[in-house]
C-alpha cells in the first residue's frame, strides 16, 4: 500500500467516513469505496485522499496513536509502537500504526467469523478450528462480512 492508501486506512480506523464529493459539495453515503473523488471530512474540513496528513504531521498521528494503544490488548503489538515512538521519527511511527491497524482489523476480522460463521459448522471442523488446526481465509470471512452487511 502506498501513503495515500495507509492514510485512508488510518482515517476509517479513527472512523471519519468517507464521502462522495461532487463540485466542491459532500453528502454522506454511509459504506463507499474510496476514489479520487471522495473526501474524508475531519474536524469541519474536506480533505481528499492525498490531503491527509497522518504521515507527516504529529498533530494528526498521535490521536491514533493514543487509539491504537486504546484498541490493543496485546503488549507485543504496543511494544511496536512505543519503540517506533522511540525513535522520533514520524516514518516509522506512521508505519507502525499502519501495521498495528491491519492485525487490528484482521483479528476483527476473525473474531467476527468466530461468532458469526463457526457455529453454522460441524462439530469435527469447530474442534479443529479450537485446537488450531483450521482457520477461515481471511478473503472468504471478507466475502462473507460484506454479503451479511450489505
Amino acid at each position: 500500500m502506498n501513503t495515500q492508501d495507509n492514510n485512508k486506512l488510518i482515517a476509517e480506523f479513527m472512523g471519519y467516513k468517507l464521502m462522495p464529493c461532487n463540485h466542491g459539495k459532500a453528502w454522506d453515503i454511509g459504506k463507499s469505496i474510496p476514489s479520487k473523488d471522495h473526501v474524508f471530512p475531519i474536524q469541519g474540513v474536506l480533505h481528499t485522499g492525498n490531503e491527509l496528513k497522518f504521515n507527516s504531521s504529529w498533530d494528526w498521528l498521535m490521536p491514533v496513536v493514543e487509539k491504537c494503544m486504546q484498541a490493543g490488548d496485546n503488549t507485543n503489538e504496543w511494544d511496536a509502537l512505543y519503540d517506533a515512538l522511540s525513535t522520533i521519527n514520524i516514518t516509522n511511527t506512521h508505519n507502525a500504526v499502519v501495521e498495528f491497524i491491519n492485525q487490528y482489523n484482521t483479528e476483527q476480522l476473525q473474531e467476527w467469523a468466530r461468532v458469526n460463521l463457526l457455529p453454522q459448522e460441524n462439530a469435527d471442523t469447530r474442534l479443529r478450528f479450537a485446537e488450531g488446526i483450521e482457520d477461515y481465509d481471511e478473503d472468504y470471512i471478507k466475502e462473507m462480512y460484506n454479503a451479511k452487511n450489505k
